[in-house]
């Protein structure tokens, strides 16, 4: 009877504990990271072993930047038309682009312009050649439609309706219309 009593107590300690469990604040799972209970932000990715206090849509502090300027090929261009648009010698696009066959360039291809140090001298590039927003954003790693659009400047809702998005998913490498 003794230790009847006994485990019942450590039984019913065990479930009360269990049942006051903190609850994680919206966006957040629970993983185990190296034998180690972290915190996984399901918007951004990012990962903290300690406990989440505020959901994750606040969390949004990491800026990602993609120094590659590209052209996506529309109908019709080939790579001496798209120099010529951008100002930019044939030379140098052969040097930043490796591909087998410049004559047959597809419909979506990106073609590479150039680097940027940083997102304002990107902005200027496409400034100083009379187009002032970009086309196309190809989706890279760790960014949100939150993060696409605060980078330029353009309502989430919108980013969406320009590109037939009925949820929040979009996925590495997608391309997805700006202007």
């Amino acid at each position: 009877m003794k230790y009847f009593l006994i485990v019942t107590l450590l039984v019913f300690n065990q479930l009360l504990l269990h049942g006051q469990e903190k609850q994680l604040p919206k966006g957040w799972d629970k993983i185990i990271l190296n034998k180690e209970t972290a915190y996984m932000n399901l918007v951004i990715g990012e990962v903290s072993k300690v406990f989440p206090e505020k959901a994750a849509e606040e969390n949004r502090n990491i800026e990602e930047f993609d120094p590659t300027i590209v052209h996506i090929v529309k109908e019709g261009e080939n790579l001496s038309s798209i120099a010529r648009h951008y100002n930019l010698s044939l030379s140098n696009m052969y040097k930043l682009n490796s591909m087998s066959n410049f004559d047959e360039l597809n419909v979506g291809t990106e073609v590479v312009l150039g680097y940027a140090a940083n997102k304002e001298e990107k902005e200027e590039f496409f400034k100083k050649r009379g187009l002032s927003k970009y086309n196309v954003h190809k989706v890279c790693e760790g960014e949100t439609l939150y993060s696409i659009s605060k980078q330029y400047k353009l309502p989430v809702a919108e980013l969406k309706r320009k590109n037939n998005i009925e949820d929040n998913t979009i996925y590495l490498g997608q391309k997805l219309k700006i202007k």
